[in-house]
């Protein structure tokens, strides 16, 4: 891994840290409390989103847009967080100091997470990051001393200054070959991380720029899986009445999910887990042009697994290659100028070829 030494890389635009020696700066005793008291029920904490706050302690976030910034710090009431898709941002500050938060549930369609966006969350122990957000914010997860094990999806190319700072009962994280950069202090103080899982090679994992105060990542014990993204193909399978996707092994890959969406949908759907490296999907509807995609994983313990980047999508349409070569012929008949034009017609095929 590249790992500095004595001093700290910063963005121009960012100030410039102070020397090693120096102390973390720390979360003052006093809280600050929030701005606002909210009570139980509806309320608003954006343009254009609403939230919801039942006597349990469940806050339903619903809407389109950004979560203020501070909105919901230093509430106590807070025990759990459900955010509805349709939020794209949570702001800087929008938990922090929501000390008796337990769980938290993000929507694909936030790509942003604000500074200190959980800061010192202490009852948190689980979140789910989505797959859209493409870096982890400075001091994002700070202080969240419950967290033990987080999974960091691969759409993340960069972990901030900070982020995971004090999290010391963190035992073991997933980091993706999608990361690139690691800022300075970001496993600072995580004694108890123990089990780093990384879905790429050693020598992707030595190409990480990593920053100075990081030795309780880097010296934890790290299992390189060596996952690439697979590389799919797809054909009919008129014997078996179905689109059949086939691929290579990657890395230690103990097996394979397959997700398919068609046409004029909005979001693929899990419809197989297999170990083997084919699979043919024979529910699929003729006539209906479908995408498919697959990852790999790895099962570390019952129920646990660690998942490896997406294929690139590809899609066919289905039942439209029952004919042998019908779309090669059709490349080869243009090539020669030939226009082959087709008709629908009775029989098993359903298509009937006249060349004009």
């Amino acid at each position: 891994m590249k790992q500095e030494s004595n001093t700290i890389e910063v963005p121009q635009e960012e100030e410039t840290m102070g020397d090693e020696e120096n102390e973390i700066a720390e979360v003052p005793d006093d809280e600050e409390e929030s701005s606002e008291s909210f009570e139980s029920g509806p309320g608003s904490c954006g343009n254009y989103a609403t939230y919801t706050l039942t006597d349990a302690g469940t806050l339903t976030i619903s809407g389109e847009g950004v979560i203020y910034i501070d909105c919901f710090k230093s509430n106590k009431k807070i025990k759990k967080v459900v955010i509805k898709s349709g939020i794209t941002s949570i702001s800087d500050n929008a938990f922090a100091y929501c000390t008796n938060l337990t769980s938290i549930t993000i929507p694909s369609s936030v790509t942003s997470i604000g500074k200190m966006a959980f800061d010192d969350c202490s009852s948190l122990t689980s979140i789910t990051i989505p797959s859209s957000e493409k870096s982890i914010g400075e001091m994002a997860f700070s202080g969240c001393s419950s967290l033990t094990s987080i999974t960091i999806p691969s759409s993340v190319t960069s972990i901030g200054e900070y982020a995971f700072v004090y999290c010391n009962s963190l035992t073991s994280i997933t980091i993706p070959s999608s990361v690139t950069s690691i800022g300075a202090y970001a496993f600072h103080e995580c004694s108890r991380l123990t089990n780093v899982y990384y879905t790429g090679s050693k020598t992707q994992w030595e190409n990480i720029w990593i920053s100075s105060f990081n030795s309780d990542l880097t010296s934890a014990n790290i299992t390189y899986f060596g996952f690439f993204a697979p590389v799919i193909s797809l054909t009919y399978n008129a014997s078996a009445g179905g689109n059949t996707i086939k691929w290579a092994k990657t890395g230690i890959a103990t097996g394979y999910q397959i997700y398919r969406k068609a046409y004029g949908e909005s979001s693929y759907t899990k419809i197989k887990s297999t170990t083997s490296l084919s699979y043919t999907d024979t529910t699929a509807k003729s006539d209906t042009t479908y995408y498919y995609k697959v990852r790999p994983y790895y099962e570390i313990a019952n129920g646990t697994y660690i998942y490896g980047e997406f294929s690139s999508a590809k899609s066919i349409l289905n039942g439209m290659n029952k004919l042998n070569g019908v779309w090669g012929i059709m490349s080869t008949m243009s090539a020669r100028t030939a226009t082959p034009a087709w008709r629908r017609t009775s029989g098993a095929g359903g298509i009937s070829r006249t060349v004009l």
